[in-house]
Order: C-alpha cells, then structure tokens, then sequence
C-alpha cells in the first residue's frame, strides 16, 4: 500500500482489520481464491501490484486444546525461531502451525516419541521420500490435535515437547506459521 510519506513499512507494518472473506471458487476446485477487503487508514491509496501481508494467527480453540492435550499452562517461557522470548500461548497462537497436520510435524514427532508408544512403529513408516505418498495420504483431513491426542503415551513425551520454537529444537515442535504476500490485482475503484 503506497504512501507518499511511507508511514508504513515492511518493519512498520499497518495493522488491518478483515472486513470481508470470501471464497470465489468452487467447492471442488484445486486452488482457493479469495476475495478479501481490508478497513484502510483515511487517505491510503494502493496501485495494482502492492503487496499486501497476511499474517495468520490460530484460533483460541485450538490453542487451549492443544495446550490442554501437552498439559502445558501457556505462560511457560519459549524462544521463537528469532530467539526472541516469547509465552509458549502467544507462539502457539501466532507462530507456530497448529492447524493442517503436515508430514513435517509426524516425522518429529516420530523422532522424539519414546520406543514403547503405541503406533510408532507406523509412524516412523510414514517418514521419508519413499513414504511420501503415504504420508500425504495419513496427514489428510487432520490437524495437529489429532497427532497429539491420538498417541496414549502423550503425557510420557510431555518433555519431548519441550516449549521452544528455537531452531534448535524445531524437532520438537510444529512448523512455524508462514506470513502470505499477496498482490493487489485491482484499484480500490473495482467493483
């Protein structure tokens, strides 16, 4: 979004609020397009082409839940991949993916698990290239959550899960949450 004074910045971003959502494609189609509009400052003005950063965040839900299944409380203090101090709630809420499960969070977690959890025998059988398919084929539908919960042995790797998002202990974590960058493809004038 252009400015003549650059207020604004990549390190000084504007904080918007979503006013409008809506997907444009059809329930059965491979990508999703949306059409999203944001509340702007008076006297902002953007050009076909700006970008604009969408920076996701998990919703409370989903964060007490999956705080609740490690029995953590959420003010443990936590490093993000910044190594930057952080409660281990505000990086489950805007850092780290807790959402889609990804084969990079099975293949972790297979890592860590202790020998005599049940099931893992075939989760390490998902990690690899050879196994990608299969991976691809087990992580979807499901979230995060459902990893965590569905091993009985949850509570034993509890350290394992340690609360960091450091990058040296990303093996114990999920995959960070990833900013979007998305061009404008018309003026504010399109309607």
């Amino acid at each position: 979004m252009s400015t003549e004074t650059q207020k604004y910045t990549r390190n000084n971003p504007y904080e918007s609020k979503m006013l409008v959502n809506q997907v444009l494609t059809d329930r059965d189609s491979e990508k999703e397009t949306r059409h999203i509009e944001l509340a702007l400052e008076e006297g902002m003005a953007y050009t076909p082409g700006d970008a604009v950063g969408i920076q996701p965040t998990n919703r409370d839900s989903e964060v007490e839940a999956v705080l609740k299944a490690l029995n953590f409380k959420g003010d443990e203090k936590v490093l993000d991949f910044f190594k930057k101090e952080d409660t281990l709630e505000n990086a489950l809420r805007t850092k780290l993916h807790i959402g889609k499960l990804t084969r990079g969070s099975v293949n972790s977690y297979a890592k860590i698990a202790p020998e005599s959890v049940p099931g893992l025998d075939f989760l390490k059988s998902l990690a690899g290239q050879d196994n990608k398919s299969r991976a691809e084929e087990y992580v979807w539908g499901r979230e995060f959550l459902d990893l965590i919960t569905s091993t009985p042995a949850v509570s034993r790797i509890r350290s394992s899960f340690s609360p960091c998002c450091s990058a040296s202990h990303r093996a114990c974590t999920p995959s960070p949450l990833r900013r979007r960058s998305i061009r404008m493809l018309c003026t504010p004038r399109c309607a």
